[in-house]
This record gives structure tokens, C-alpha cells and sequence, in this order.
């Protein structure tokens, strides 16, 4: 992957915790070091959280299906999940099925799960900013993602109106 999370902060100074919250990120870390990370600072009955959320996969807005279409055109080809979940082939909530055994294997129970459903009503502002953390647009260098914001920001002004914009997307823990 090459990517880099690097921490800032004394981590000696963290104590034990009885839970860790991570959010949109599990992808991106070492997995096997985030785990160990994870077991050794939580209590022994402590509590892993992994959180994602993403734009509906069944019920796409026309800005996100628009918004993949010019990231699939800067990318000269086809948008992949962000990070590992671009090596899953199967999934279980939106996640990529092997992250579960992956837990269970460290010692993780899975005591629940679920996913919903939810509106959120965007700005181009707003839009814009999310675009950023998007899976087509992330790993790009600072320059090409503002680039290519730019130009979805122009697209979007002009197809659609932000102030009525609602798009479904769904969360997952």
C-alpha cells in the first residue's frame, strides 16, 4: 500500500483503555500491528470499535455515480476500494470478511454488528470535502486531488443543486 498513519503523542502516557473507537480508517493501517496495538493498550475485557461508512452501493445519487465517473476518467480506468478493501472478495456488513477472522484470531469476540441507512444533505462545500476522503480520489497528491475537486466542483454547480442534495448512505460498526 505505502501509505504511512504516523502518531503523534507519547503512547506511554495512554494507560489502558476499555475501548478504542477507530472510524473510515481500518483500511489503511497495518492490520496486524493495529491489532497488537489495540490488545495490548485495551483492558483485558476492553472493546475494539471499527467504524465505516460510505455512499449507498444499491441506491447511488447521480452526483456520486457523476463524481465516479470523472475520478474513473483522471484515473485513466476503474476506481478500486480504498486500501486492503481492495483485496476482499467477499464481504460481511461492508466489511471485508477476512478483517473477522483476522479479530477472532487476536482474541477479538464479535458481539454485534450492524448497518443503517442515513441522509446526509450536502453544500458544495460540504461535498467537496468528503470528496477528498472518497475512495476514487484518495492517494492522490495534494495537487491532483485539488485539481480533481476542482473540476467535480465544477460539474456539480452545474448539474446540481447542493441546498436540496440529500444522499443515502449507510454506516457499519
Amino acid at each position: 500500500m505505502g501509505k504511512m498513519i504516523s502518531f503523534l503523542g507519547a503512547v506511554t502516557l495512554l494507560g489502558y483503555r476499555q475501548q478504542f473507537t477507530v472510524l473510515r480508517a481500518w483500511h489503511w493501517f497495518d492490520r496486524v500491528k493495529a491489532i497488537a496495538e489495540a490488545k495490548r493498550l485495551l483492558k483485558e475485557s476492553g472493546c475494539l470499535i471499527v467504524m465505516d461508512s460510505g455512499f449507498h452501493p444499491k441506491k447511488p445519487h447521480p452526483l456520486y455515480l457523476k463524481t465516479l465517473e470523472i475520478a474513473q476518467k483522471y484515473r485513466n480506468g476503474a476506481v478500486k476500494p480504498a486500501g486492503s478493501k481492495a483485496e476482499a472478495t467477499s464481504r460481511l456488513l461492508g466489511f471485508p470478511r477476512n478483517w473477522f477472522d483476522e479479530w477472532e484470531a487476536a482474541g477479538f469476540e464479535w458481539t454485534a454488528g450492524w448497518q443503517w441507512e442515513y441522509v446526509v444533505p450536502f453544500s458544495h462545500e460540504y461535498w467537496c470535502g468528503r470528496i477528498r476522503t472518497f475512495h476514487g480520489t484518495a492517494g492522490f497528491r495534494m495537487r491532483s486531488g485539488m485539481y480533481l475537486t476542482g473540476k467535480c466542483d465544477r460539474c456539480w454547480k452545474k448539474h446540481f443543486q447542493m441546498n436540496r442534495l440529500k444522499c443515502l448512505t449507510y454506516v457499519q460498526f
